[in-house]
């Protein structure tokens, strides 16, 4: 596995094997960024099930500012600490060693241009990640979430104010990119009243 592109392109990274990890593939994670280019020079980044720290590294490595990488399983923290001081991008990043859906609830201030979440495939994590997302409204008016799923797993096309405008299918594998499309107004004040209740 290595960063493809950018400032640090072309080193490879650390992985772990045996913990259920799944890195993103090198033609995916190019095809993500492909996308994404036009928005990522000083963009702060969210990477949700970060693993390895693949697509958090790959996203500062092309200019991103800042990436909080939030991951549960102990080792997998080490190893993203490991790859960031290797690349030298260890100074414009944050590692967070927690559950990704009880970190999400945590950063209801926060905001960001790009939220990349790569979850277990088939246990319902992703609806729920991408519920989570739309309800604290954790992108920035305009900002993409990329949602890396199985093929087999169905996501609704509007969640609260994000919209799928894209996917991409590799293998088994289905990209997903929603925008945030609205805000404010009265849909919003609806929403975080009801979180209230």
């Amino acid at each position: 596995m290595r960063v493809i592109a950018g400032k640090v392109g072309g080193l490879r990274l650390k992985t772990l094997r045996g913990l259920d990890l799944r890195p993103t593939m090198d033609r995916v994670k190019e095809s993500i960024f492909n996308v994404l280019a036009p928005d990522l020079a000083e963009s702060r980044a969210l990477d949700l099930f970060a693993g390895s720290g693949s697509l958090g590294i790959e996203a500062l490595s092309r200019g991103a500012r800042q990436v909080i990488f939030v991951e549960k399983r102990p080792e997998a923290v080490v190893i993203i600490k490991e790859n960031l001081s290797f690349t030298g991008l260890l100074s414009a990043a944050q590692v967070i060693r927690g559950e990704a859906l009880q970190v999400i609830r945590t950063l209801g201030s926060e905001e960001f241009d790009h939220i990349f979440a790569d979850p277990p495939y088939n246990r319902g994590l992703a609806l729920t990640a991408l519920t989570g997302i739309a309800r604290q409204d954790l992108l920035k008016l305009g900002g993409t979430l990329v949602l890396e799923t199985s093929k087999r797993e169905e996501l609704p096309e509007e969640i609260g104010d994000l919209s799928r405008y894209r996917h991409l299918d590799f293998g088994g594998t289905r990209v997903h990119f929603y925008k945030r499309t609205l805000m404010g107004g009265k849909k919003d004040d609806d929403r975080r009243l009801s979180r209230q209740l």
